[in-house]
């Protein structure tokens, strides 16, 4: 009984020691990518599900493994229609990358909307971010509108998405909104929390006044675990 306690106590203290997560500075690139070509690929991430199924929809973090790849993580938002709290496992060694707040404006597929047009209605409620807060282990990162990323060129919206019944007909889209690159974690609990809306004063705008509020528990954990 007192090797089982002092195990757990060894545990958890390897836990709580996690040194606190590194926020990149705008600009920086994780293989050559900077954060709005990493913003295209997690679109095609977010993709891959069907609607309903993505993972902005997932309530507490089960999927967060699903349809990962490369050197880097990626972690949701929401739909905006709740608050959610999540926990994920996040293999060492990994950027992890997720959103403040974001729109993606894409064409249907198969039809030609010029990119110009859809940078432009992606980044209308970005001009109106009326809050955004995000701690990183308990510290705010001051400025966030300082990380946000625009697409310079058009990308396929659903390049991943197995479901879609036109494999291969090009849908152009476009991003814009505010994101964070973390350099790779350390081992242990890590948390994120993001508080952030628009504010757009135009009626009937789509995604006008959205609301992410989300927070993510991490356990960084070595990738055989």
């Amino acid at each position: 009984m007192r090797r089982w306690l002092f195990v757990l106590a060894f545990t958890c203290a390897s836990v709580a020691l996690a040194r606190p997560a590194q926020v990149l500075a705008p600009g920086e690139r994780v293989g050559g990518a900077d954060a709005a070509a990493l913003s295209a690929r997690w679109w095609q991430w977010a993709s891959v599900a069907p609607p309903g199924a993505r993972a902005y929809d997932d309530p507490t973090g089960e999927h967060c493994a699903d349809a990962q790849q490369g050197p880097v993580w990626f972690l949701a938002g929401t739909s905006g229609d709740a608050a959610v709290e999540r926990r994920c496992s996040v293999p060492y060694g990994k950027h992890v990358f997720f959103p403040i707040i974001a729109m993606m404006q894409h064409s249907p597929r198969g039809r030609h909307v010029p990119c110009d047009t859809l940078r432009d209605a992606a980044a209308v409620n970005n001009d109106y971010l009326q809050h955004a807060i995000v701690k990183i282990d308990g510290v705010i990162v001051p400025d966030a509108r300082r990380f946000r990323a625009r697409s310079t060129a058009c990308f396929d919206a659903y390049e991943r998405a197995p479901y879609v019944d036109e494999p291969g007909v090009f849908a152009p889209a476009a991003s814009d909104g505010y994101w964070i690159l973390l350099a790779p974690p350390s081992r242990g609990r890590h948390h994120i929390s993001v508080r952030a809306n628009y504010a757009n004063p135009a009626a009937g705008v789509a995604g006008g006044g959205l609301v992410q509020y989300f927070d993510y528990t991490i356990d960084v954990v070595d990738p055989s675990i």
